[in-house]
């Protein structure tokens, strides 16, 4: 598993071969949680502008975020 910083989140990059086809998953990290964004793409690398849109649409990366906003800061910092 391969892991790039897009814009402020880690994205990590799953590749499988299936055939003559490589496919790869992309999964964004927000507050120590992976969350998957959604079909793979048909090939080595995703376009970034591609990765930037599937995390701005998805509804889970929304939902991560609105909880890592309301936990307590003592939460967001690891100082609990």
């Amino acid at each position: 598993m391969t892991t790039r910083q897009t814009d402020r989140y880690p994205v990590s990059f799953e590749r499988r071969r299936y055939g003559e086809t490589t496919y790869t998953w992309a999964y964004v990290h927000i507050e120590g949680e992976a969350i998957s964004l959604g079909d793979p793409w048909a090939c080595l690398t995703p376009p970034v502008h591609e990765v930037r849109a599937a995390i701005a649409s998805s509804p889970a990366v929304a939902q991560a975020l609105a909880r890592a906003a309301a936990a307590p800061a003592s939460e967001r910092n690891g100082t609990r």
